[in-house]
Protein backbone atom coordinates (compact mmCIF):
# COMPACT_ATOMS: atom_id res chain seq x y z
CA UNK A 1 0.00 0.00 0.00
CA UNK A 2 1.35 3.33 -0.86
CA UNK A 3 1.92 5.72 1.78
CA UNK A 4 0.74 8.99 0.49
CA UNK A 5 2.02 10.53 3.73
CA UNK A 6 5.38 10.02 3.13
CA UNK A 7 5.62 10.56 -0.49
CA UNK A 8 4.25 14.48 0.57
CA UNK A 9 7.07 14.50 2.97
CA UNK A 10 9.64 13.57 0.95
CA UNK A 11 8.94 15.73 -1.71
CA UNK A 12 8.76 18.98 0.15
CA UNK A 13 12.23 17.33 1.84
CA UNK A 14 14.21 16.76 -1.77
CA UNK A 15 12.59 20.13 -2.68
CA UNK A 16 13.89 22.07 0.19
CA UNK A 17 17.54 20.51 -0.29
CA UNK A 18 17.32 21.36 -4.15
CA UNK A 19 16.15 24.65 -3.61
CA UNK A 20 19.36 25.34 -1.06
CA UNK A 21 21.51 23.68 -3.71
CA UNK A 22 23.86 26.16 -5.41
CA UNK A 23 25.91 24.70 -8.62
CA UNK A 24 29.71 23.79 -8.16
CA UNK A 25 32.10 25.53 -10.22
CA UNK A 26 30.32 24.18 -13.38
CA UNK A 27 27.11 25.39 -13.77
CA UNK A 28 25.49 22.46 -14.81
CA UNK A 29 26.56 20.25 -11.34
CA UNK A 30 25.38 20.67 -8.44
CA UNK A 31 26.54 18.52 -4.95
CA UNK A 32 24.31 17.59 -2.03
CA UNK A 33 23.63 16.06 0.98
CA UNK A 34 21.13 14.77 2.92
CA UNK A 35 18.75 14.59 -0.23
CA UNK A 36 16.12 11.64 0.75
CA UNK A 37 13.49 12.39 3.58
CA UNK A 38 15.13 9.90 6.13
CA UNK A 39 11.92 8.15 7.41
CA UNK A 40 11.92 7.45 3.07
CA UNK A 41 15.71 6.54 2.62
CA UNK A 42 15.38 4.03 5.98
CA UNK A 43 12.45 2.45 4.48
CA UNK A 44 14.30 2.14 0.70
CA UNK A 45 17.84 0.87 2.23
CA UNK A 46 15.78 -1.91 4.40
CA UNK A 47 13.30 -2.84 1.18
CA UNK A 48 16.33 -3.19 -0.96
CA UNK A 49 18.60 -5.37 1.38
CA UNK A 50 16.16 -8.17 1.59
CA UNK A 51 17.80 -10.88 -0.22
CA UNK A 52 14.37 -12.25 -2.25
CA UNK A 53 14.66 -9.14 -3.81
CA UNK A 54 14.65 -9.68 -8.01
CA UNK A 55 17.20 -7.16 -9.31
CA UNK A 56 17.79 -7.12 -13.24
CA UNK A 57 20.83 -6.72 -15.74
CA UNK A 58 21.32 -3.21 -16.60
CA UNK A 59 20.96 -2.52 -20.03
CA UNK A 60 24.10 -2.09 -22.03
CA UNK A 61 26.07 -3.32 -19.00
CA UNK A 62 25.47 -6.70 -19.19
CA UNK A 63 28.99 -7.82 -18.39
CA UNK A 64 29.26 -5.70 -15.31
CA UNK A 65 29.07 -6.11 -11.99
CA UNK A 66 25.74 -3.71 -11.87
CA UNK A 67 22.14 -5.35 -11.48
CA UNK A 68 19.17 -2.71 -11.14
CA UNK A 69 15.69 -2.35 -9.65
CA UNK A 70 13.70 0.03 -12.40
CA UNK A 71 9.84 -0.36 -11.31
CA UNK A 72 7.76 -2.52 -8.30
CA UNK A 73 4.73 -1.29 -8.12
CA UNK A 74 2.54 -0.29 -4.73
CA UNK A 75 6.11 -0.73 -2.87
CA UNK A 76 8.72 1.58 -1.29
CA UNK A 77 10.26 1.82 -5.16
CA UNK A 78 7.33 3.05 -6.17
CA UNK A 79 6.74 5.70 -3.71
CA UNK A 80 10.49 7.06 -4.07
CA UNK A 81 9.57 7.24 -7.90
CA UNK A 82 7.06 9.40 -6.91
CA UNK A 83 8.81 11.37 -4.89
CA UNK A 84 11.75 11.81 -7.61
CA UNK A 85 9.08 12.66 -10.25
CA UNK A 86 7.09 15.54 -7.99
CA UNK A 87 10.73 17.24 -8.30
CA UNK A 88 10.64 17.88 -11.75
CA UNK A 89 9.52 21.00 -11.87
CA UNK A 90 12.06 22.47 -9.13
CA UNK A 91 14.67 20.91 -11.71
CA UNK A 92 13.80 22.25 -14.65
CA UNK A 93 13.33 25.59 -12.66
CA UNK A 94 16.47 25.38 -11.19
CA UNK A 95 18.46 24.23 -14.68
CA UNK A 96 16.36 26.92 -16.52
CA UNK A 97 15.21 23.72 -18.89
CA UNK A 98 12.22 21.67 -19.87
CA UNK A 99 12.41 18.17 -19.30
CA UNK A 100 10.46 15.21 -18.53
CA UNK A 101 11.08 12.94 -16.33
CA UNK A 102 12.14 8.83 -17.43
CA UNK A 103 12.23 7.51 -13.89
CA UNK A 104 14.69 5.43 -11.21
CA UNK A 105 16.74 3.27 -11.34
CA UNK A 106 17.67 1.23 -8.07
CA UNK A 107 21.55 0.22 -8.88
CA UNK A 108 23.63 -2.60 -6.71
CA UNK A 109 27.46 -2.28 -7.63
CA UNK A 110 29.58 -5.03 -6.58
CA UNK A 111 32.96 -7.26 -7.05
CA UNK A 112 35.20 -5.27 -9.13
CA UNK A 113 32.42 -3.19 -10.75
CA UNK A 114 33.96 0.35 -11.97
CA UNK A 115 32.31 3.34 -13.83
CA UNK A 116 34.96 4.05 -16.38
CA UNK A 117 35.23 8.15 -17.65
CA UNK A 118 32.48 8.66 -19.99
CA UNK A 119 29.75 11.40 -20.96
CA UNK A 120 26.37 10.05 -20.64
CA UNK A 121 24.34 9.01 -23.63
CA UNK A 122 22.50 12.14 -25.70
CA UNK A 123 19.05 10.74 -24.57
CA UNK A 124 19.75 11.76 -21.30
CA UNK A 125 19.30 15.66 -20.16
CA UNK A 126 19.75 15.49 -16.62
CA UNK A 127 20.73 12.93 -14.22
CA UNK A 128 20.79 12.51 -10.61
CA UNK A 129 22.47 10.10 -8.52
CA UNK A 130 22.42 9.55 -4.31
CA UNK A 131 24.36 7.25 -2.59
CA UNK A 132 22.06 4.85 -0.55
CA UNK A 133 24.89 3.54 1.83
CA UNK A 134 29.02 4.03 2.01
CA UNK A 135 32.49 3.10 3.26
CA UNK A 136 35.68 4.49 4.24
CA UNK A 137 36.27 4.27 0.33
CA UNK A 138 35.45 7.02 -1.80
CA UNK A 139 32.96 5.61 -4.49
CA UNK A 140 31.86 8.63 -5.20
CA UNK A 141 31.44 9.63 -9.35
CA UNK A 142 34.39 12.34 -10.21
CA UNK A 143 34.14 14.96 -12.61
CA UNK A 144 36.28 16.54 -14.68
CA UNK A 145 35.31 20.35 -15.31
CA UNK A 146 38.36 23.22 -16.52
CA UNK A 147 40.74 20.80 -16.06
CA UNK A 148 39.64 20.21 -12.05
CA UNK A 149 38.73 17.17 -10.85
CA UNK A 150 35.78 17.45 -8.49
CA UNK A 151 32.99 15.11 -6.39
CA UNK A 152 30.64 14.94 -4.16
CA UNK A 153 31.11 13.89 -0.76
CA UNK A 154 30.80 10.03 -0.74
CA UNK A 155 28.55 9.57 2.39
CA UNK A 156 25.02 8.22 2.70
CA UNK A 157 22.50 10.18 1.31
CA UNK A 158 24.49 12.56 -1.16
CA UNK A 159 25.53 12.94 -4.35
CA UNK A 160 24.85 14.53 -7.66
CA UNK A 161 22.40 16.38 -9.84
CA UNK A 162 24.34 17.15 -13.21
CA UNK A 163 22.30 18.76 -16.48
CA UNK A 164 24.10 16.70 -19.74
CA UNK A 165 24.56 19.33 -22.19
CA UNK A 166 28.13 20.67 -21.93
CA UNK A 167 28.75 16.56 -21.17
CA UNK A 168 30.84 16.62 -18.55
CA UNK A 169 33.35 13.19 -18.45
CA UNK A 170 32.85 11.32 -15.38
CA UNK A 171 33.88 7.97 -13.74
CA UNK A 172 34.83 6.31 -10.69
CA UNK A 173 38.01 6.52 -9.03
CA UNK A 174 38.24 3.15 -8.04
CA UNK A 175 36.46 -0.48 -8.42
CA UNK A 176 33.60 -1.51 -5.49
CA UNK A 177 35.98 -3.33 -2.61
CA UNK A 178 35.47 -6.93 -2.61
CA UNK A 179 33.17 -7.21 0.38
CA UNK A 180 31.02 -4.35 -0.05
CA UNK A 181 28.06 -3.71 -2.31
CA UNK A 182 27.30 0.02 -3.29
CA UNK A 183 23.40 0.95 -3.24
CA UNK A 184 22.35 3.95 -4.92
CA UNK A 185 19.44 5.53 -6.67
CA UNK A 186 19.96 7.24 -10.44
CA UNK A 187 16.83 9.14 -11.80
CA UNK A 188 16.93 10.26 -15.08
CA UNK A 189 14.59 13.36 -17.42
CA UNK A 190 14.90 13.52 -21.09
CA UNK A 191 13.20 16.75 -23.52
CA UNK A 192 9.92 17.12 -23.23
Amino acid sequence: MIDHNLIKAGTKHSKYILDITLPRDCEDLYFFRNFLYPPLLNKLVKFISMEELEWTVVPLQETQQRREVAWLPDSIIEETHTVIENLTNTINDKLNIKQKFNGISIWKDWGSYKSGRHSDQELIKTSLQVYLNSTEKNLATQFEYNGEIICPDYVTNAGYLMNNKSKVKHWMKQSIPTHFTRYSLFATWTDS
